[in-house]
C-alpha cells in the first residue's frame, strides 16, 4: 500500500509485482486528514484484500507540506502497527522522477517551497530505480540554472515547480507532461516494494519524514518544509 500526502494531492494505491491493482487520488488541499483513511479503506477493498494480507506499507517521505507529511506518517505508522506490516519511507522527489528515469532519462524533480525557493534533486537511471546524483536541496529559484548545470547534458524537469527554471539554463531542458507533476501513490507503492526487499525494515515508529530545511509557517498559517 502506497500513501501520498506530501502536497495538494491525497492518494493511496495498492501495487504488487504484477503492477498497480488500484489507485485513488484526490486534489484536495487541507482535507488530507478527512479523506485519507477512507481512501485507504476503499483501495484495500477494491484490491480484494484485507490490511493484514498486504506485504507492507510505503509512505511519501517529503520534502513537501509539513502538515501533509505529518498526516501521512501518522496514518502509515498506525496502520503498520495495527496490521503488523513493515513500513518504508520513499523520498517524494524520487517518486516524481521514477517514471521518467525508468525510461533512461536524466531527470530533475522540482517541488515548490516557501518564499521563492524550490526543493530539487537530480536523478539518473539505476538498476533498482532512480539514483540520486545531486540534492535533495532547498534552493532559491535563481540558483536553479547552476544546479541543473550539474546534469552535464539534457535533463527533463518534473514537478509542480518545473516551470520555475525558465528557459535560460546551462543545459537543454524539456518538461514532463503536466499529468506527471504530482507524485503518484502507485509509484510510492512500487518504490516501497523495492525498499522492503532489502535489509530488515526498521520499527515503523522510527521511520521519519525527509526534512529539507526546518518547518516554517507561511503567510495564512500554512506550514511548509
Amino acid at each position: 500500500l502506497g500513501i501520498e500526502t506530501s502536497g495538494d494531492v491525497a492518494g493511496v494505491a495498492v501495487a504488487g509485482e504484477g503492477g498497480v491493482l488500484v489507485e485513488h487520488a484526490v486534489r484536495a488541499p487541507r482535507a488530507h486528514s478527512r479523506l485519507l483513511l477512507d481512501l485507504v479503506a476503499r483501495a484495500v477493498e477494491a484490491a480484494g484484500l484485507s490490511g493484514t494480507q498486504l506485504a507492507g506499507l510505503a509512505v511519501s517521505a517529503g520534502p513537501g507540506s509539513f502538515t501533509g507529511l505529518r498526516i501521512g506518517f501518522a496514518a502509515a505508522r498506525t496502520l503498520a502497527q495495527v496490521w503488523g506490516l513493515p513500513l518504508a519511507a520513499v523520498p517524494t522527489l524520487e517518486v516524481l522522477a521514477h517514471p521518467l528515469v525508468a525510461a533512461g532519462t536524466r531527470t530533475c524533480a522540482l517541488i515548490a517551497a516557501r518564499r521563492g525557493e524550490v526543493y530539487a534533486a537530480l536523478y539518473g537511471p539505476g538498476v533498482d530505480g532512480p539514483v540520486c546524483l545531486a540534492g535533495p536541496a532547498a534552493l532559491p529559484v535563481e540558483r536553479l540554472p547552476e544546479f541543473l548545470a550539474g546534469a552535464g547534458g539534457p535533463v527533463v524537469l518534473v514537478g509542480d515547480a518545473a516551470a520555475a527554471a525558465g528557459e535560460n539554463t546551462a543545459v537543454p531542458v524539456a518538461r514532463a507532461p503536466t499529468a506527471l507533476n504530482y507524485p503518484r501513490p502507485a509509484v510510492v507503492a512500487e518504490l516501497g516494494l523495492l525498499r522492503l526487499k532489502g535489509a530488515a525494515p526498521p520499527d515503523p515508529l522510527l521511520v521519519q519524514p525527509l526534512y529539507v530545511g526546518a518547518p516554517r509557517v507561511r503567510e495564512g498559517g500554512q506550514h511548509g518544509l
